[in-house]
């Protein structure tokens, strides 16, 4: 049975810190976070830990350019893709693991779960969202990501399957999981930077929402 979440106002942070050793992080976290500790982010210790790149490891086409992140759809894409469904396609989270150099603040958690104390109620993660992942990330033309529909399924399913990854490896510390959606690029709504229309809008929520109750779903049949 899925384990119900009552936080009753208990502290965790937001995941992102200015550490670059972490397990430093790690220790400050669970020493000021000790009912919801959560895994560090740590941008400025590599560009692999970018909120970006760091979940773009199984995206078809991927690479890095000038330290900005891209997607070449020329070349091997198609062959890509294909080895992409059919990773999908087996439904195992396993195979959408984020790579220790990606994510050295999760390993380290993971790593110092002996030292976490017993007031741990809930253990907290985070996942780029989709829709700020789609407009940073470009093709060799420039466009951005989400206004291709192929790349916009692929990238829903890839961070689909990470979290779940992240979700079962999180559980080894604590029953209860958070998993923060990050979407900051939803603040800019209504500005003259995105000017999307209303019926707009409301199609990047709804895949935004199909991400969150896609992750929170599989996390309700373990």
């Amino acid at each position: 049975m899925p384990h119900k979440l009552t936080a009753h106002c208990r502290a965790t942070g937001i995941g992102s810190l200015p550490h670059h050793d972490p397990l430093a992080a790690t220790a400050d976290i669970i020493s000021r976070f000790r009912q919801i500790p959560y895994w560090a982010q740590l941008p400025k210790r590599s560009l692999n830990e970018d909120m970006i790149l760091m979940f773009s490891q199984h995206m078809p086409g991927t690479a890095v350019r000038n330290d900005r992140l891209w997607v070449d759809t020329l070349g091997s894409f198609d062959k890509q893709v294909e080895h992409f469904y059919q990773d999908y396609m087996r439904d195992d989270p396993s195979l959408f693991a984020v790579n220790r150099m990606y994510a050295e603040g999760l390993y380290a958690l993971l790593e110092e779960r002996e030292n976490l104390p017993p007031s741990v109620y809930a253990v907290k993660g985070h996942l780029t969202g989709p829709f700020s992942f789609g407009m940073t990330v470009t093709d060799q033309d420039r466009k951005p990501i989400v206004y291709n529909e192929i790349l916009r399924d692929i990238l829903e399913k890839s961070l689909i399957m990470s979290a779940r990854w992240q979700a079962g490896r999180l559980r080894e510390l604590s029953p209860r999981v958070i998993i923060f959606l990050d979407e900051p690029y939803l603040s800019a709504f209504g500005s003259s930077i995105f000017p999307f229309s209303h019926d707009e809008v409301s199609k990047i929520l709804s895949w935004c929402e199909e991400v969150a109750r896609a992750v929170g779903e599989y996390g309700a049949k373990e």
